[in-house]
């Protein structure tokens, strides 16, 4: 009789590492029958080659041994999801006023966020923003104490700090006006103008649609302009090397056609002419030169990497004695401003526009802080108040063996799921409010792609988060009912939990009352500055 050749060991080593014990016989009994059956017909080779196939094939509805323990989580998790809308669908007065609070106060948060990005991103769309200063002028009292700050200087100082400071990359000085112009018969007032020397696209290097940057103010009367103006004034943005009657007297030459400045801008400037119309104002450039006291001119430097501009600042007094005179540093000083901070940080004379305020970040931070704690506090004091409703569910749950960490888990979810659902209606809220918004504070808030994106991952982090913080009370609070107490309905929700609770209403009525009293305030101050005759 023929002695039967013996199977590989390595399927039955494989499977003790990979498969619950409850099939692991089951499996290799198969396997090593097939195994023989394929010795007498197909050879050992093909046999071997099978039972490789095999082996893997039947590993693959089990993965690891935990598989089991993944697909009850999963399993759990379901089952956790079901309850949670029946409970939702069972309340439906507590969780529509929970999920509407939520949905309300978060809406709020979003379109303070909005402001807070926007009011954030000021020029900051600029290359090299970072590196970019604003020079500024102090005139000084006898005392010393400030007389006037503003943000211009005069005309001759770029000139001599290109010699002095090589420091600065480069310099560049412009200033604004606007005009009025008669086109064929046609009346045109144009704003935002500037007159700016050949380093201004150095300096700010904007986005050109045509024409060379390096070369669009280096020749006298010529100029640039932005696509809305060239379309105002041409009906088309192919307008480089046709000719703008600036006046009766002046006709100049198109040479670039830039995109338009971002409406976070400090300044915007929709037509840009060469320097020699700064230069006819004085007649000459030596009268210009001698105009230490004219200060119109705004004027930016962008830093080189490796340079330090409080360098450059201890060296202001000396420049001023260099070509001012010993005594001058007694009346007059120059100071630096980063790009990025003018916006919130500057409140000087001569400014290109109206900036904000670093102090409307921090209110409206702590206005939608406070609104958030509300709705959290809130959310805590009905899901605490639902709990009693719950005692017999709990007390049922438990005494069928469910432990506490099973019920956390349960009202965790729930919890999660309510503040998601409250966060997707309060992301539509925020979008339809947001007309308002705009209207309200002046600026057109971009909704793009990437604003919807990011406004979609700072949701979910929040939501997360915001669930986990107002479902960890009640959560933990439920969870530590005793079955035999709730299933008498004798039960106590105890002084710690009531006291917790009365502080809970007290703090949320007095953030309430704080934010209605300020903003009746600030509405009747608004009212009373509209109505008053001037």
């Amino acid at each position: 009789m023929e002695t039967p050749t013996p199977p590989p060991r390595w399927p039955e080593k494989l499977l003790n590492r990979c498969c619950p014990e409850a099939i692991r016989e089951f499996l290799l009994g198969d396997l090593y029958e097939l195994y023989e059956l394929r010795i007498d017909r197909l050879g050992k080779a093909r046999a071997n080659l099978w039972l490789v196939l095999d082996t893997f094939s039947a590993l693959r509805p089990f993965g690891f041994q935990n598989h089991y323990k993944n697909s009850n989580h999963l399993t759990m998790l379901v089952h956790h999801l079901k309850i949670a809308f029946r409970h939702f669908n069972r309340h439906r007065a507590y969780t529509l006023i929970n999920a509407l609070g939520l949905a309300v106060s978060l809406a709020c948060c979003l379109l303070i966020g909005v402001y807070l990005k926007h009011e954030l991103s000021y020029d900051r769309h600029h290359q090299n923003a970072e590196r970019i200063y604003r020079l500024t002028r102090e005139f000084l009292n006898a005392d010393g104490s400030t007389s006037i700050h503003i943000a211009s200087l005069a005309p001759p100082f770029v000139p001599y700090m290109r010699e002095d400071f090589p420091e600065m990359e480069a310099i560049t000085r412009f200033s604004s006006f606007d005009n009025t112009f008669y086109i064929e018969g046609k009346h045109y007032v144009q704003y935002n103008i500037a007159a700016a020397d050949d380093s201004f696209f150095k300096v700010f290097p904007l986005a050109f649609v045509s024409g060379d940057p390096t070369t669009a103010l280096s020749q006298p009367k010529s100029m640039v302009l932005t696509e809305e103006a060239a379309m105002k004034y041409y009906r088309t943005t192919e307008v480089v090397g046709k000719t703008f009657p600036f006046s009766s007297e002046n006709t100049y030459i198109v040479t670039g056609v830039i995109k338009e400045m971002p409406e976070n801008s400090h300044f915007r400037l929709e037509m840009i002419v060469d320097f020699s119309w700064v230069e006819a104002r004085y007649n000459s450039n030596e009268t210009m030169m001698r105009a230490w006291h004219a200060n119109d001119l705004s004027t930016y430097f962008l830093l080189k990497k490796d340079a330090s501009v409080a360098a450059i600042e201890q060296r202001f007094p000396k420049f001023f004695i260099d070509h001012m005179g010993p005594d001058v540093n007694r009346w007059t000083a120059l100071h630096t401003q980063k790009l990025t901070d003018i916006h919130l940080h500057s409140n000087l004379d001569d400014e290109k526009g109206q900036n904000g305020s670093i102090a409307h970040i921090y209110t409206f931070s702590i206005a939608g802080l406070l609104i958030l704690v509300i709705s959290i506090i809130n959310y805590v004091n009905l899901t605490t108040a639902m709990s009693i409703k719950r005692a017999k569910e709990v007390g049922v749950r438990k005494v069928l063996g469910a432990g506490r960490p099973l019920l956390i888990n349960q009202f965790m979810i729930e919890s999660v799921v309510l503040v998601s659902i409250a966060l997707l209606a309060a992301f539509v809220l925020a979008f339809l409010a947001l007309p308002y918004l705009r209207g309200l504070t002046g600026s057109s808030y971009a909704f793009g792609w990437i604003e919807v994106l990011q406004a979609l991952g700072a949701v979910s982090a929040v939501g997360t988060v915001i669930g986990l913080l107002a479902g960890g009370y009640p959560a933990f609070f439920i969870s530590n009912f005793q079955p035999l107490s709730a299933l008498k309905s004798s039960l106590s929700t105890g002084s710690k939990g009531s006291r917790f609770r009365r502080v809970l209403v007290i703090v949320q009525f007095a953030i309430s009352s704080i934010l209605i009293l300020s903003t009746a305030l600030v509405f009747q101050q608004l009212e009373y500055i509209k109505g008053k005759n001037l």
